[in-house]
């Protein structure tokens, strides 16, 4: 939201944020996020998107990204199969540069991100 809190995902939710985003200029930058309730809290699922002009001199590629949050379940048949699938489909659309899938220290992404890195740095290798 316009406040830095973010909106409790509903369709209301999306439907607003989607519209903005279609009236999004060329050569402009915008993002979203999406979490769970409550506020500021981890949750199972979470989807975050950012983009700008890959040709602009300050937004650099690195912030073209999608990054999508599911539980551990999502892992394991027949959810693993479906989630590969919904991939496909995405990658069918608009073939990425890259991308990434695994277990991750969960974490509020795009908050407290600099806290969040650090944390995981000092824990990675115990496990």
């Amino acid at each position: 939201a316009d406040s830095g809190i973010w909106k409790k995902a509903t369709q209301r939710t999306f439907n607003s944020v989607f519209s903005n985003l279609l009236d999004v200029g060329e050569g402009n930058y915008s993002e979203f996020h999406f979490g769970q309730e409550p506020a500021g809290n981890v949750g199972d699922y979470g989807a975050h998107f950012k983009a700008g002009p890959l040709d602009d001199d300050f937004f650099d590629r690195e912030a073209n990204i999608l990054h999508l949050e599911f539980p551990m379940e999502f892992a394991e048949p027949p959810a693993a199969e479906r989630l590969a699938d919904f991939f496909a489909r995405l990658v069918s659309i608009r073939a990425p540069d890259s991308g990434y899938c695994g277990y991750a220290f969960k974490h509020l992404f795009m908050t407290f991100t600099n806290e969040a890195l650090e944390f995981i740095a000092r824990r990675a290798m115990r496990y």
